[in-house]
């Protein structure tokens, strides 16, 4: 034990030169982690030539033989994150593709795509999706309270909230029958 001590203590490394080296590791694992991403889709882009070349039925094996690090899934990932660039650059909830993880970019392309006309309504009333969404929730759930909320005499906040203590009594009034 002892003789692990005086090895650390040989190579002690000044503590403020410490911080700056520690710092510099940081920086250069976050920065090769983010630009994950980046190197995705230009594999990406690079497999969606070899694909278009290879020709029906020749691709897998082609891909097997010429890449044998990349499995089928990896390849359809990267080829993926490739054909959404312009989705994943759009999103506003996406950071700048270049400081962006490939699992970052991957889930935004996982997540529930809004039904054609919640976006149509969305873009015609200039509101988020989701507010649509909502709304149409409640407007299923209670057509009167759909129609307050119009008129501007409920908030959508305050009808959800009195939908979901409906839905609470209901389940109650069930279990207890």
């Amino acid at each position: 034990m002892d003789d692990l001590i005086t090895v650390a203590a040989s190579r002690q490394v000044a503590l403020p030169d410490l911080s700056g080296r520690i710092n510099e590791a940081h920086h250069a694992c976050t920065e090769a982690m983010n630009a994950g991403l980046q190197h995705a889709i230009e594999a990406g882009k690079l497999l969606i030539e070899a694909k278009s070349q290879c020709g029906h039925g020749k691709w897998l094996p082609w891909l097997a033989e010429r890449c044998p690090d990349i499995s089928t899934r990896t390849a359809q990932l990267y080829m993926r994150v490739a054909r959404s660039e312009s989705t994943l650059t759009d999103s506003a909830k996406a950071q700048r593709v270049a400081h962006m993880s490939l699992r970052r970019g991957a889930k935004l392309l996982a997540e529930p795509k809004h039904a054609p006309m919640t976006i149509e309504l969305a873009e015609k009333f200039d509101v988020d999706p989701h507010d649509i969404e909502r709304a149409s929730r409640v407007l299923r759930a209670d057509p009167d309270l759909a129609q307050r909320v119009l008129d501007g005499n409920v908030t959508l906040d305050d009808a959800e909230a009195v939908i979901s203590d409906h839905l609470i009594i209901a389940r109650q009034a069930i279990a207890t029958d």
